[in-house]
């Protein structure tokens, strides 16, 4: 009976001993290829660290982990003027985008119609008589087989020459031309558009869960002015905004989780939704499809 016993135990700590080491080499495994892969580029020690700090955010996770509770009152106010761009692009009047606005607090800002297109919607700052240009997110409807076929064009062009591009700049400059702008502000497409812009001629941006393709990367500099970039763990449109913040310290990006009906297994593309930072019926936050799939992996 002692001899079956001491031999079981044996046999426990020898398979815990092999188990723990395959776990410890598999662990290990994907950092040792990235320093491998990393030598071979470069010999400065800090580059390849930010490199594999953002090669881990692609490969090493399949998911955003919170960062933040919440938005902020301004970055909220900034949501719903990006919800009222994609509610003025889709035929609702001028009443109505007033009525939406009031409804929802937003009395600092006043849209300038006259001057507003269909990509995005212009408020002014009634204190300074500044503006805020919010730009929409890709139409599922009025516009989505422009949007969609633009968007290809967009993530697979290397440069943002896009005729999309040429677009927003004219808005730009019209605008520019009247007003001073103070801050830009987009969703989805929308918060594409407002990183370039904003990037290009050193005006602050709050992005939304922004479309970041690989052009944006290879051509975003320093400026001197803060992009917030606010995604929610469940994105499938901004897994990159790591590998932008990773050599533009003027990059932050803020994470948080959705809320509770945008999180549910039915609605997978639920934690893009723009409701996540509108959240008009303050519902609660809470771990989404993903992210408990992930946990549950591991």
């Amino acid at each position: 009976s002692n001899n079956k016993i001491n031999h079981k135990i044996n046999h426990t700590i020898n398979k815990t001993k092999k188990e723990t080491k395959k776990t410890t080499s598999d662990k290990h495994h994907i950092h040792d290829h990235f320093d491998k892969v990393l030598n071979k580029i470069s010999s400065n020690e800090d580059e390849k660290e930010k490199a594999k700090d953002g090669l881990n955010a692609v490969y090493g996770n399949t998911i955003s982990k919170p960062t933040h509770s919440d938005i902020t009152p301004q970055e909220r106010v900034y949501s719903f003027l990006n919800e009222a761009s994609m509610k003025y692009s889709h035929g609702a009047t001028q009443e109505e985008i007033n009525n939406y606005l009031r409804n929802n607090g937003i009395t600092k800002y006043k849209p300038d119609f006259a001057n507003s297109n269909n990509d995005g919607l212009v408020f002014v700052n009634k204190n300074n008589n500044k503006v805020t240009l919010a730009f929409r997110g890709s139409s599922l409807s009025k516009f989505a087989k422009k949007d969609w076929t633009s968007n290809a064009e967009i993530l697979t062009n290397p440069n943002l020459n896009t005729e999309a591009h040429k677009r927003v700049n004219d808005f730009f400059n019209d605008v520019t031309d009247i007003y001073d702008v103070e801050h830009i502000t987009g969703y989805s497409r929308g918060g594409h558009f407002s990183s370039y812009l904003g990037n290009k001629h050193n005006i602050p941006s709050t992005s939304f869960n922004p479309f970041i393709p690989p052009s944006i990367i290879k051509d975003f500099k320093k400026s001197r002015v803060k992009h917030n970039i606010i995604n929610t763990t469940e994105d499938i449109v901004s897994p990159f905004a790591s590998i932008l913040k990773l050599n533009n310290s003027n990059v932050n990006v803020k994470t948080i989780l959705p809320t509770i009906e945008n999180s549910s297994m039915s609605d997978p593309i639920g934690g893009h939704h723009n409701t996540n930072f509108t959240n008009e019926n303050n519902s609660l936050r809470t771990n989404g499809r993903r992210y408990n799939l992930h946990n549950k992996i591991v």
